[in-house]
Formats: C-alpha cells, sequence, structure tokens
C-alpha cells in the first residue's frame, strides 16, 4: 500500500516499527503456518472422506451435514476474536511508541535524572498482562475447549 511520505511524519515511530514487526510476523506466519496446514487438513478431510465413504456412505452424509453447523463456529470465533486482536495489537503499537520515546530520550533523562520518574511510569503505563489477553482467552476456552 502506497503512502505519501507525510503519513510518516504524523505516525509516531513506535507505531511505525510496531506495524511492520506486526505485518512481517503476519505474513510469515501465513507461509510458515496457515499454508501449510490448509494443505495438511485437506489432504487429512479427503483421505477421511474417501475412508468413511468407503465404510458407511450413510455415516458419512451425516458427517458432511455436520460440517456448516463447524464452520458457522468458526465464523463466529472470527467475528469475536477480530477486535480482540486489533485491541492487543494497539496495546502493543502503543508499548512500543513509549519504549522509543524513552530510548530515544535517554540521554535527556539521565542529565535531568529522571530515570525513577520514567521507571515508575513505564511501570504504572505497562500492566503484565495486555488488555485482551483476558477476552482472547475467554473465546478460546469458549470455542475451542474440546481442542487438545
Amino acid at each position: 500500500m502506497r503512502q505519501p511520505l507525510s503519513a510518516f511524519d504524523t505516525q509516531p515511530v513506535g507505531q511505525l516499527i510496531s506495524r511492520v514487526t506486526n505485518d512481517t510476523e503476519v505474513i510469515r506466519d501465513l507461509y510458515v503456518t496457515v499454508v501449510a496446514t490448509v494443505l495438511r487438513s485437506a489432504a487429512l478431510i479427503g483421505a477421511m472422506l474417501v475412508a468413511m465413504f468407503s465404510l458407511d456412505w450413510r455415516m458419512a452424509l451425516v458427517a458432511i451435514l455436520i460440517f456448516p453447523a463447524v464452520l458457522t463456529v468458526m465464523i463466529v470465533y472470527q467475528r469475536y476474536s477480530t477486535p480482540v486482536v486489533r485491541r492487543m495489537r494497539a496495546y502493543l503499537a502503543d508499548i512500543n511508541d513509549g519504549f522509543n520515546e524513552i530510548i530515544n530520550g535517554m540521554s535527556v533523562i539521565q542529565q535531568f535524572r529522571q530515570q525513577a520518574r520514567f521507571g515508575e511510569r513505564m511501570g504504572r503505563g505497562q500492566p503484565f498482562a495486555l488488555p485482551g489477553a483476558d477476552a482472547d482467552a475467554a473465546l478460546r476456552r469458549l470455542f475451542i475447549a474440546s481442542a487438545p
């Protein structure tokens, strides 16, 4: 996506770094895990369908009729999890922005002997758990409770 250079002047550096890092990680995950998982799952489903139809075609039809319900659950999970993931990414961008601001201004902070104040500020502003982590865990428990 092309953007004018002025768009980068208004964005905090931490957000730009976070966006590049997250986008790179998402693309890597796409190629490493998603594509391999989709191909492996498609082959497994195909083999299972062949085996089920060869053993008992009526049970195979029942299994195929259940598929839309499973697909519906997946779509609902995606609809609820997308805002949670976006909140977590925005929070990570804020954390990166804060760290970048402090690292770039470290000499000024040290010259004015404000290390303790900035240490407290970072401690208050950065809780150990991400705000969306609890919601993400609840969604996973609800939709993926039976998964190993």
